[in-house]
Formats: structure tokens, sequence, C-alpha cells
């Protein structure tokens, strides 16, 4: 088989490099338990602590403020959970339409089952978060906890947090980023951020899967109860060999990388919008600020899932937006609310949409295999659509 071209880095990636040596050479030794106090499990405890101040130190933070958990999930409901919120004394949850699964669903469920007021703000057509929405919404309700996607997952596009914080500070409220999509592609300083909570996932900068980060400057209450791992907040037994994926990981972040990757970007953005008929294929929210990976691609009416699995078959793996909602019956959420001007309606719209994310490990050649395979695919199947068969008495 040849060489698979893997276009899906906003869903999962590859090991980094340091990642893949440790979980090849040394990670067999590491299975002692951190906690223990004999000196093989005190090193790994060490390590830990080495860990933690090490990303605490790219992220321009305090390591008292970073707590490991299990994934971007956990460290966004531990966040938007009733406890943490009244703990706070916060009892509005502002947000937008625009956010995560692991956001919306916890939303959805603060609505239905606490007496926390949810307020929703609006977006324009390129993906971005009314501003001015946001702060007459805070006006009416201070003191409330704000929580936004840094980049979306789906698009791309960079949500503007330190203006968010700047018109939180205004009204007494607090900001909670979901901040997985950004670490690894684009500059993370928490401090000129000024939020009080963000949430990290290690697998989607090339650490192992169930490995999170949860950044708290403010009080928050754990999930779970149990033994005094990260200061009793986030009890369970340290999962080592992750925690240290982690930090290898974020060892290997290169921003620098990123101009290439956007050169891919746009290159295939442009090449695309060149050799389609533009009622083919759109690039969406290409006029927003978005990160330099991400292309969210308008594919003429036809199904997003027979696009994919056709372009699987020769090799190509692209996805339909969050892997989260893979194989769920209902259209991109976020691609519905971006009230596109289109001739079909917004969920038939979304349901053509597919998402296209990149990394420096992709090449030119790799992108020209798509710009050949996705027109011709769009094209003969919007014949199929308009001239079926005929079908014989």
């Amino acid at each position: 088989m040849e060489r698979l071209i893997y276009f899906d880095h906003n869903s999962t990636t590859p090991y980094s490099p340091s990642v893949s040596k440790y979980l090849k050479q040394d990670s067999v030794e590491d299975w002692y338990n951190p906690s223990s106090v004999y000196p093989s499990a005190q090193v790994l405890y060490q390590r830990i602590r080495e860990s933690r101040e090490f990303i605490a130190n790219h992220l321009n933070c305090s390591p008292k403020h970073l707590f490991f958990t299990s994934g971007g999930t956990e460290s966004i409901n531990t966040i938007l959970s009733v406890e943490t919120l009244k703990l706070n004394q916060l009892f509005t949850c502002i947000t937008s339409h625009l956010e995560h699964h692991a956001t919306i669903k916890k939303i959805d469920c603060l609505s239905k089952n606490s007496n926390i007021k949810i307020c929703w703000v609006s977006n324009n057509e390129q993906g971005e978060v009314n501003l001015d929405d946001l702060e007459a919404t805070c006006s009416k309700h201070p003191h409330s906890l704000l929580s936004f996607l840094s980049a979306n997952n789906e698009t791309g596009v960079i949500t503007d947090i330190q203006a968010v914080s700047k018109i939180a500070r205004k009204y007494d409220c607090l900001v909670h980023v979901d901040a997985v999509q950004s670490l690894g592609k684009t500059s993370i300083d928490l401090e000129k951020l000024d939020v009080d909570f963000a949430s990290f996932s290690g697998h989607k900068i090339g650490a192992m899967k169930g490995i999170g980060l949860l950044y708290a400057r403010k009080l928050f209450a754990p999930l779970m109860y149990g033994g005094g791992q990260e200061r009793g907040l986030r009890p369970g037994t340290h999962n080592y060999p992750a925690i240290q994926s982690v930090k290898l990981a974020v060892q290997d972040i290169d921003l620098n990388k990123q101009n290439y990757v956007k050169k891919l970007r746009d290159y295939l953005e442009q090449t695309l919008s060149s050799v389609s008929n533009s009622s083919t294929i759109k690039i969406n929210c290409n006029k927003a600020n978005r990160l330099p990976n991400t292309s969210n691609i308008y594919c003429g009416g036809i199904s997003n899932q027979t696009i994919i699995l056709a372009l699987a078959k020769k090799g190509i793996y692209i996805s339909e937006g969050s892997a989260c909602n893979a194989g769920s019956p209902e259209p991109s959420h976020v691609i519905t609310n971006l009230n596109v001007d289109s001739s079909s309606s917004h969920k038939d719209y979304a349901r053509s949409c597919i998402r296209v994310s990149l990394s420096p490990s992709n090449t030119k050649e790799e992108i020209d295999s798509l710009i050949k395979s996705l027109p011709e695919l769009v094209s003969s199947l919007s014949y199929v659509n308009t001239n079926p068969p005929v079908q014989s008495a």
C-alpha cells in the first residue's frame, strides 16, 4: 500500500520525535507509582515536578496553577461544573454556539440540571465571536464565567482572548479558555491572556492520549475525590509516562515551522479556488484570523461522508470536523451556525463541508495529491447526483 497522506492533525497527532523515542526506549522502566516513598518511585515524582515546571515556563504561568488531568474534556468539565461555578459565586455562564462539544454539552447539562443561567453570544459568518455582543451581555450579567475557544477546532478561527479578558475585567467576570487547538500552533502566554482558567490536551501536540492540562489561578472544585495527588484537587495515581510525554511534546514544539504550514495551507486554498467553480468548492472563514494549519472546505453539496470515504480509498485522510462528532447524523454545529449565504439550508451546507488540518510533516506533493483528487471527486459526484441512471422497466 502506498504511504498514507494524513490531513487530520486537529483530531490527533502522531507522537513527536522525543515522545516516540521515549515510548520505544525508556517508558517500560517507568512503571512505579510516583506517590510511593521508595527511591525508584520518588525519582518519577521529582520528574513530574520538573515536567510541571517546564510546561509552566512554556505557558508563562506559575507551576502551582498547573494541574495534570486526563485530557481537555476533563479540564473543561471541571471548570464548567456547578460546584466550581458556585465556589466562585458565579451563577451565569456566557459562551458561543461555536464551542467544542465538551463545552456545548456541559453547558446543555448546566441549563437543564441547575439554576445556572446560560447566555449565548452571537457570531458572524466568518466564525468570529461578536465582541460587542459579548460586552453587552456582560454588562447585563456581571460576575459571570466566560468560556470560549482560543481557536476553533473545525474552522481554525482564532478568538481574541485578550480582548475577551479585557471585557471580563470591566464586569468582574472570570474567563475560561479552551486552548486545546492553540497549543503547538500559536504562541500561548497565559500571563498576557489574563485568563483565570485554561484547558489543554496532550495528544493534539504529539503526546500520548489520556493526558491533559488544567491551568487554574482561581478556585475550582474536583470532579473526583480520593488521594492527595495534584494537591488533592485531581486525585488518582499519576500517569507518569503520559505526563512525561506532554513535557517531551512541549519540548519538541517549534512555532517557526508553522510558517511553512501556513504556506502549504494557503497554496491548497488558492489552488482549489482557482481550479474549481466558486459554486462547488468554497473556503469557509478564509477572511478571519485563523490557525495556520486549518482549512474548512465546502464541497458543492456532496455529502462530506462520501468525500471522506472516497479520499480514504486513495490513501488521503481528512475529516468532516470534530472527531468527537464522527458518525453523528447531525451536521457540524459550528458550520451550521456560520449562517453562510447559501442556496441550500444551513444544515445541508454543513453536511458538505470537510476539514483539512496540516502539520509540518506534510509536504507540497501531498497537497498536490489532494488538489488533484478533491475537485475530480466533487465534479464526478455532482454529475452522478444530477444525472441519475435510467431505471429499466
